[in-house]
C-alpha cells in the first residue's frame, strides 16, 4: 500500500512511520494541502491520510477542498475529538475518520478496510478468477492450492488485483514497491518479478492469468483458461514384451 500523508507536524509523521514499520506500507509526506494535491495529481497513491492538523484548522473544509479538485483517492482523516466533527468530515468526502489519540493496530486495520471497501471488496480475501488473495495474512490460493510468494511478489499481485484488470505500468509497480525514487532499481526488476510470479501461479493451475500489454505494463486477465492437467497415458508393451510375458506365465 502506498500512502500520502498530509501532515504539518513532522514529529507526528515520524510516529506514523514507527507504526507502519514492518508493514507493507510505503509513504510520503506533504506538509501542506497544496503540496499534497500536487503530488496526487502527478503520482499514484492508494490512500491519503490527513494527519493531526492543529485544532484551529477546519478538517472538513480541508477535505472538501481536496475533493473539489476531482481527486478520488481513498482518504482517512485523524481528527481531534470535537463534537459534531466526525459527521462533518465524512460528509466533506472522507472515507473514514479516527479520533486521536489513535490505536496503532486499529489505524492499520482501518487503512486496509477502507482500501478493500472502496475497491469493491468487503472481505479480507480478494477473489480474482481462480485466485484467492488473503490481504491480512499475505497468502495466496489458486483453486484452493497454496502458492508460496515472496513479499515483493505478493505486493505485485496485490496491486494488480486491486486495479481490477486495469493495466499497471512498470513505473507504478516501482513506485508502489520502493516508494522513494532514490531507492528504485531498474525497471527490468518488474519483469523479473512478473516472470517468477507467472510461473508460480501457472504451476498451481491458474493458467496465463497475467497479461502483458505491450508498451504499457501488466494486468490480471480473469478470462484466462486454467491450465489443463497433464495426463500421462500408459505406453502399451511391445509385441516382443507381450510374448515374453506369456512365456513367463506359461512356464
Amino acid at each position: 500500500m502506498r500512502i500520502l500523508v498530509i501532515e504539518h507536524d513532522f514529529v507526528a509523521y515520524q510516529q506514523l512511520c514507527r507504526v507502519w514499520r514492518g508493514e507493507d506500507i510505503n509513504h510520503e509526506l506533504a506538509d501542506t494541502l497544496e503540496d499534497g494535491i500536487e503530488l496526487l495529481r502527478h503520482y499514484d497513491f492508494d490512500m491519503v491520510l490527513v494527519g493531526s492538523q492543529p485544532r484551529d484548522i477546519n478538517i472538513a473544509a480541508l477535505v472538501r477542498r481536496l475533493r473539489g479538485t476531482a481527486i478520488t483517492t481513498p482518504l482517512l482523516a485523524l481528527i481531534h475529538p470535537v463534537p459534531g466533527e466526525v459527521p462533518n468530515v465524512l460528509n466533506a468526502g472522507a472515507d473514514d475518520v479516527m479520533l486521536m489519540p489513535y490505536s496503532d493496530r486499529e489505524l492499520i486495520a482501518r487503512l486496509h478496510a477502507v482500501l478493500r471497501r472502496v475497491r469493491g471488496f468487503s472481505h479480507q480475501v480478494l477473489r480474482v478468477g481462480p485466485l484467492a488473495i488473503d490481504v491480512e495474512n499475505h497468502s495466496v490460493l489458486v483453486n484452493d492450492r497454496p502458492v508460496a510468494l515472496t513479499g515483493k511478489e505478493f505486493q505485485v499481485l496485490m496491486l494488480m488485483a486491486l486495479r481490477n484488470t486495469r493495466v499497471v505500468t512498470k513505473a507504478t509497480f516501482l513506485d508502489h514497491l520502493y516508494g522513494s525514487a532514490d531507492a528504485e532499481p531498474d525497471l527490468k526488476i518488474i519483469d523479473v518479478f512478473i516472470c517468477k510470479l507467472r510461473k508460480k501461479l501457472a504451476d498451481a493451475g491458474s493458467g496465463d492469468i497475467i497479461s502483458t500489454v505491450w508498451g504499457q505494463g501488466y494486468r490480471l486477465d480473469t478470462t484466462a483458461a486454467p491450465a489443463e492437467p497433464v495426463v500421462t497415458r500408459p505406453v502399451p508393451p511391445s509385441r516382443r514384451a507381450q510374448r515374453m510375458q506369456l512365456a513367463v506365465l506359461a512356464a
